[in-house]
C-alpha cells in the first residue's frame, strides 16, 4: 500500500526485493552468516578471532500468486529460480516452508549469497 503522506518524523517504508510471481509479505535483511575460528591462549583466554567468511543472508516470507511454483522457484541447496529476479538471483536456498490453510499460501525461504 503506497503511503500518502507522513506526519511527524519520516520513515523508510516498504523497499521489498521484486519477485515474478509472488507478493512480499517481509523481507529481513542485514544478518550474516560468518564462519570463524577462535584462539586461546595457554591459559584459555582469547587471544585471536581469525573471521573466514562472512556470507549475507535474507529472510523472506512471500505469498503465492496464481501459478507461483515455491518448490521449483526456492529448491532447497539450489540457487534461487527466475522468480527472484535480479535482487536474489543466483542466491543459495538454504531453506524453504510452505504454509497452505484457508487463507493464501504462503513462502518462508532462507538464502544466502555465496559470492559464486
Amino acid at each position: 500500500m503506497a503511503i500518502l503522506a507522513q506526519i511527524g518524523t519520516t520513515l523508510i517504508v516498504g523497499g521489498q526485493g521484486t519477485f515474478t510471481s509472488y507478493i512480499v509479505e517481509s523481507e529481513t535483511v542485514g544478518a550474516k552468516e560468518v564462519a570463524s575460528e577462535d584462539i586461546d591462549n595457554a591459559d584459555g583466554a582469547l587471544s585471536t578471532r581469525l573471521i573466514y567468511k562472512r556470507l549475507p543472508t535474507v529472510d523472506i516470507s512471500l505469498i503465492s500468486k496464481s501459478g507461483a511454483a515455491p518448490l521449483t522457484d526456492f529448491p532447497v541447496g539450489e540457487k534461487a529460480g527466475v522468480a527472484a529476479t535480479a535482487s536474489y538471483s543466483g542466491w543459495y536456498v538454504d531453506s524453504l516452508s510452505i504454509t497452505r490453510t484457508k487463507s493464501a499460501e504462503k513462502s518462508s525461504i532462507k538464502m544466502t549469497s555465496l559470492g559464486i
